[in-house]
């Protein structure tokens, strides 16, 4: 019985190393991917025929979810932030528009997967290709471990409040 106990204990420990593993090739991935994203900023253009909105009906279209604060847009989503999700934030269509300083609060944020960071990465991209900028708060937990994993709190400007980014283009 003993020899037993010992074996299950070597099996979970195992287990737990395999699985360690596995986190740590899919971090490396990912990490990949977001640098690659970050080496394209000189071949990131403003998309050719992008569609110019007025940013008030771009506020209106979005369900309430931006708030636009004399020059700087912002947008809270909330809940996972994926491939879906992402492309619903509309920070590339704010960018087309003309609004180029862009607060993100990830307060609300549980989740959020490569395509997440992709959309904030490419939003940063072209914010500062026109200009501007796109800050970030509010993040926090395990969205704040993936920031820290893929370096990106040292490629964006991070803030606890969305007062503090608002404030930091004065």
């Amino acid at each position: 019985m003993k020899g037993s106990g010992a074996r299950d204990t070597q099996q979970q420990a195992i287990e737990w190393i395999e699985e360690g593993i596995k986190w740590m090739e899919e971090g490396r991935s990912l990490v990949r991917l977001l640098q690659g994203l970050l080496d394209e900023t000189e071949q990131l253009r403003p998309r050719a025929g992008a569609v110019k909105e007025d940013p008030e009906r771009l506020r209106r279209k979005s369900g309430g979810l931006q708030r636009e604060l004399e020059e700087v847009i912002e947008v809270a989503p909330e809940g996972d932030l994926d491939m879906v999700s992402a492309k619903q934030m509309r920070l590339l269509d704010y960018l087309d528009a003309g609004k180029t300083r862009i607060v993100l609060d990830l307060t609300g944020v549980t989740y959020i997967d490569s395509a997440g960071l992709g959309e904030v990465v490419r939003a940063m991209k072209r914010a500062r290709e026109v200009g501007g900028d796109l800050r970030i708060c509010g993040l926090g937990g395990d969205v704040l471990r993936i920031f820290e994993i893929t370096g990106l709190n040292n490629a964006i400007e991070l803030y606890p409040t969305r007062e503090e980014a608002a404030a930091s283009w004065n």
